[in-house]
């Protein structure tokens, strides 16, 4: 029930001088012409919505690449052994005075903190009372690798002896 406008013998030439709208399918009746232009219109609408997506997405990919180059980490990465075998990278910072009296104080980031820059001024808060602080971002999490199966524990005590950090720790 469409029509295609082609030449008067009913055959199409690429070669012909007519422009490329002269050949295209013309709807006959009124909810034909309402259908095509929907589709068309609809078409438009979700090829805007992924180049949109698409852009947001590199953006933000090239805005996180400034942030990791202006803001590096503070500290040290420790591979970190788990369970099965898998190793991660665990990122650790240490400030502040040791002390033969006073314990280590250990935050680690995770469930819900973004990365041990959350705690930057609790740290040197304590530091400024004299305190040592060692603040690390669990597997998965701000600058530390992806998550592997290995505990809380493990962790600690794998990257105090990493880092040759003494204890107490409380």
């Amino acid at each position: 029930s469409f029509t295609v406008r082609s030449k008067e013998d009913g055959t199409m030439d690429s070669s012909d001088s007519k422009p490329w709208f002269d050949h295209m399918v013309v709807p006959k009746t009124k909810a034909q012409r309402i259908i095509l232009l929907t589709a068309a219109g609809l078409n438009i609408f979700v090829l805007s919505i992924a180049f949109i997506t698409v852009g947001l997405l590199l953006g933000g990919s090239l805005v996180q690449a400034q942030g990791y180059r202006s803001y590096p980490p503070r500290g040290r990465f420790v591979t970190v052994s788990g369970s099965k075998g898998q190793t991660t990278e665990v990122m650790i910072w240490c400030t502040g005075p040791l002390s033969a009296t006073q314990p280590t104080i250990v935050f680690d980031i995770g469930g819900g903190g973004h990365s041990s820059s959350d705690l930057y001024g609790l740290q040197f808060a304590l530091n400024d009372a004299g305190r040592r602080v060692c603040t690390y971002d669990y597997p998965g999490c701000g600058w530390s690798g992806p998550s592997i199966d290995v505990t809380q524990p493990q962790i600690l005590d794998q990257l105090m002896a990493a880092i040759n950090e003494p204890p107490p720790y409380a």
